[in-house]
């Protein structure tokens, strides 16, 4: 038996990896989704979502790629480990694209930017352009960032850029040398960490998705250690609560407890954060199973 399955799960429950079937409608994901579908549909030439490592950037990019793939060109851009003389990126086309990840299924091609806006801007067909981590995009890469969206501007293809980073990207994107950019950019989001009911909606919408049907696998104090020692982050959330499955698996218990999270806190190398104080909030957000709208 997979420790997964002893806990009546079909499949892992917290895998690090981006899930685009389970997103979490808390208010700030909520109205990251809705900027960048907006940016998107109505031809904006930019968006920005600001948020800590492992707060779902990604995963919101990855929502809108699966939701517009059938009929959107998606260019993804991965900032970090680029040649000082070109950006690389991967296209996934209409034809052949179900999901803005790699998979056997996915028909992609490496490219550079410059390269595709030699070539890809003649068609007129929309195109998505997801750059994660910008805000360690290299000085050549703002430059073919600000070189697309200068023909942009007077081309008839619709190329619409979503730019996803830590925090810092504001400031980035607050310097002198980047008032050309700047200016294009339609709305900026920032995501919220989880509070500790949002904490506990997570925890029942994973564990349901991947199989459980009464979705109560970690005791309440289980989920205030959670929520407190990872201060809300889902990233942080799925490394925790992946470990302590082992540790119950490992002591034959079907229920998740307080102690199962601090072993998993040994068990890894998470740093530990200053404990937070109960919450006051009191919305308890509802999730989304789909992870796709309509194109």
């Amino acid at each position: 038996m997979r420790p997964f399955e002893h806990f009546g799960l079909k499949r892992p429950a917290f895998e690090m990896k981006p899930d685009p079937r389970v997103f979490l409608k808390s208010p700030s994901h909520v109205e990251a989704l809705a900027t960048l579908q907006y940016t998107l549909y109505a031809g904006k030439a930019c968006s920005v979502v600001a948020g800590e490592s492992g707060s779902g950037k990604t995963l919101l990019a990855r929502v809108i790629a699966n939701a517009c793939s059938r009929k959107t060109d998606i260019l993804w851009v991965d900032a970090f480990g680029h040649p000082q003389d070109r950006t690389d990126c991967t296209l996934y086309t209409p034809a052949a694209n179900t999901t803005a990840t790699a998979s056997p299924a996915v028909t992609e091609t490496e490219t550079t930017l410059a390269d595709w806006a030699r070539s890809g801007m003649r068609r007129r067909t929309r195109t998505l352009l997801i750059v994660d981590d910008a805000d360690v995009l290299s000085c050549r890469g703002w430059q073919d960032i600000l070189m697309l969206m200068t023909r942009c501007a007077r081309s008839a293809r619709q190329v619409s850029i979503v730019l996803l980073g830590l925090p810092k990207l504001l400031d980035v994107l607050a310097g002198r040398d980047m008032a050309r950019v700047r200016r294009r950019v339609f709305r900026i989001g920032t995501l919220s960490l989880l509070t500790r009911d949002q904490v506990e909606a997570y925890l029942d919408c994973r564990v349901t998705a991947a199989g459980r049907e009464d979705g109560q696998l970690f005791t309440e104090q289980a989920v205030d250690s959670i929520y407190r020692v990872s201060r809300g982050n889902p990233a942080l959330i799925n490394q925790l609560c992946d470990n302590a499955m082992i540790n119950a698996y490992g002591g034959g218990r079907d229920q998740i407890d307080v102690g199962d999270i601090m072993s998993s806190l040994r068990s890894t190398l998470f740093v530990q954060q200053p404990l937070l104080p109960e919450p006051s909030a009191d919305y308890a957000p509802k999730l989304l199973l789909s992870g796709s709208t309509a194109d």
